[in-house]
């Protein structure tokens, strides 16, 4: 059997300092909007007139841009979501 400390009150999620909850969150968004600009232009070139890199270039590179935009507004939202 293990040892508990009497301060010990079992396993608990770690929660940012609210400070930190902002600063997180910030950059979070941060990544978010700098991350849909290359992702925007990487998939605009798929209804562009001249292209000069085949499209699934296009796709692969916007695709991953966008994925990353999303996961950090996914990660964004559960951030403020949760309470102090």
């Amino acid at each position: 059997m293990a040892r508990q400390d009497g301060n010990s009150q079992g396993h608990r999620r770690y929660e940012p300092v609210g400070w930190l909850r902002w600063v997180a969150a910030a950059l979070l968004a941060c990544v978010a909007v700098a991350s849909a600009f290359p992702a925007y232009g990487a998939l605009s070139n798929l209804w562009a007139d001249y292209q000069d890199s085949p499209a699934w270039v296009y796709v692969l590179f916007g695709g991953f841009f966008a994925a990353l935009s999303a996961a950090s507004l996914v990660c964004l939202a559960l951030l403020l979501r949760r309470r102090s």
